[in-house]
C-alpha cells in the first residue's frame, strides 16, 4: 500500500508498508516484477532512481534490479559533484572520479591546495610571513610551508 509518493527530478519514491509486499516465498521482490524494485524499504518503479543523501548515489530501478550509480563526492556530510572545487577552513578540495585498485570507480574529495592560518584566523598562501600562535605561544613572524603527503595537500609552519 501507497502511503505517500514523491517526484522531483525525475525521481519517484513511494514510502510502503514493507510487511504489505513482500513474496510469501521470501524471494527477493526485485526477481519478482519489471515494473519496480524494492529498495531500503521503497518501492522505485522501472527506469526511475531514489538519491540517497547519505551516499551521494542514486538508486536506479532497470527491469527489477537496482542499480547504484553515484556521481557525487561526500566530505563532511555534504555532496559535491565531480569535477566541482570548494574551499573549506583554508584547504581548496576537488571531487575527482577515480579508479580504485580492485578498479572500482570511487568518488574522491581531494584537497588541491592548502594554505596556514595565522593568529587571526585569516588565510595565508606558502611562503607569506605572518603571526600565529603555536602551542598556546604568539610567534610573531612564521612561513606557511605546503607538502604533500599521499594524494593530500597539507601545510606547516615555520616560526
Amino acid at each position: 500500500m501507497a502511503t505517500e509518493t514523491e517526484n522531483t527530478e525525475n525521481v519517484e519514491t513511494i514510502d510502503i508498508d514493507a510487511t504489505a509486499i513482500e513474496p510469501e516465498d521470501g524471494a527477493d521482490l526485485e526477481k519478482k516484477s519489471a515494473h519496480y524494485c524494492y529498495h531500503q524499504g521503497r518501492i522505485i518503479m522501472n527506469g526511475r532512481g531514489q538519491r540517497d543523501p547519505d551516499s551521494c548515489s542514486i538508486f536506479r530501478c532497470n527491469n527489477g534490479r537496482v542499480r547504484q550509480e553515484q556521481d557525487q563526492c561526500k566530505h563532511k556530510g555534504r555532496c559535491h559533484q565531480v569535477g566541482r572545487s570548494w574551499n573549506e577552513d583554508c584547504t581548496t578540495y576537488r571531487c575527482d572520479r577515480r579508479r580504485d585498485r580492485k578498479n572500482r570507480i570511487r568518488f574522491v574529495a581531494s584537497p588541491v591546495s592548502a594554505k596556514c592560518v595565522d593568529a587571526h584566523g585569516n588565510c595565508r598562501r606558502p611562503g607569506e610571513k605572518f603571526p600565529h600562535v603555536q602551542n598556546g605561544r604568539y610567534r610573531s613572524r612564521c612561513t606557511c610551508r605546503q607538502y604533500k603527503y599521499g594524494n593530500e595537500m597539507r601545510t606547516r609552519y615555520k616560526c
